[in-house]
């Protein structure tokens, strides 16, 4: 499978002067698979420039939109996919059970006219929704295995093999949630990410910053380096950045991490994630 990065931000959009390598789009993952199968993983602000390469690239056919969860930061990209405005086009929103309705509400309401001039019914595109059950699925070639993170309204991580590819993709996940308000317990997150090539993680918060920040539904890049050794995964993408950190700041993360994974000698890959990065699982 062929995964490209779109959008690596949280929260909100962050564009200007010092997020020009990083990049400042909100989370957009897009998966191709062996079959030319194409998933997209949340529908944040990087989905615009995905949807314009699609269109330019060839004609419709069906596409995955795999969403996580229904915060803005994942879903206000939408209003601008251009193939959900182009006829012949399918497209698959899906979800777990416990979240699609929420999902689907939201895209609707986001684009009702009042909130947007372009409603959503008008779309020119096939859309229909659908639930993946719980904690698995499968889609074309890929299998799905979904894991509840915790996050405040919750939110999915979706573990992807193909082949003898695994990419895991766990946003918006707070490690170190209470076990009293943890959505999953230590062991099922580990056992998700277990061996992945590739595990794209929420890293939105500095080890100091935590403490201000609990119950907000986001880990440190300590956490995430320390989940993925845990769990024997091969490379770590550091995922979710804060809209205020800068393009050094992020540099300057990636650099702290790496470092420890060498103090710890942990057999571990660790990357800061950027618009652009193109991984091949």
């Amino acid at each position: 499978m062929l995964v490209t990065l779109w959008g690596t931000r949280g929260s909100v959009p962050a564009p200007g002067v010092g997020t020009v390598r990083y990049g400042g789009n909100t989370s957009c993952v897009e998966i191709k698979l062996a079959d030319g199968t194409e998933l997209i993983l949340d529908a944040g602000t990087g989905i615009r420039r995905l949807g314009k390469k699609l269109v330019a690239e060839a004609g419709p056919r069906p596409l995955f939109v795999l969403m996580s969860h229904a915060h803005w930061d994942h879903v206000h990209g939408f209003p601008f996919f251009k193939p959900a405005y182009e006829p012949g086009w399918t497209l698959h929103v899906a979800g777990s059970s416990r979240s699609l309705k929420a999902i689907k509400d939201l895209l609707y309401t986001q684009m009702n006219g009042l909130n947007f001039p372009v409603e959503f019914g008008e779309l020119k595109a096939e859309i229909d929704f659908m639930a993946l059950g719980d904690t698995a699925a499968s889609i074309r070639t890929a299998r799905l295995e979904l894991g509840t993170c915790a996050h405040p309204g919750g939110c999915t991580s979706f573990r992807i093999v193909e082949g003898g590819g695994t990419l895991v993709h766990m946003t918006d996940n707070e490690l170190s949630a209470p076990a009293s308000k943890a959505k999953a317990h230590r062991a099922e997150l580990v056992a998700l990410c277990r061996d992945a090539d590739v595990l794209i993680h929420d890293a939105q918060f500095l080890p100091e910053e935590l403490a201000r920040h609990a119950g907000w539904g986001h880990s440190t890049y300590l956490e995430a380096v320390e989940l993925a050794a845990e769990a024997g995964a091969k490379r770590l993408v550091l995922f979710h950045h804060d809209p205020d950190r800068t393009d050094d700041q992020i540099e300057e993360i990636e650099r702290l991490a790496r470092e420890h994974i060498a103090r710890q000698g942990y057999p571990l890959q660790c990357e800061a994630a950027r618009e652009g990065l193109e991984l091949c699982i």
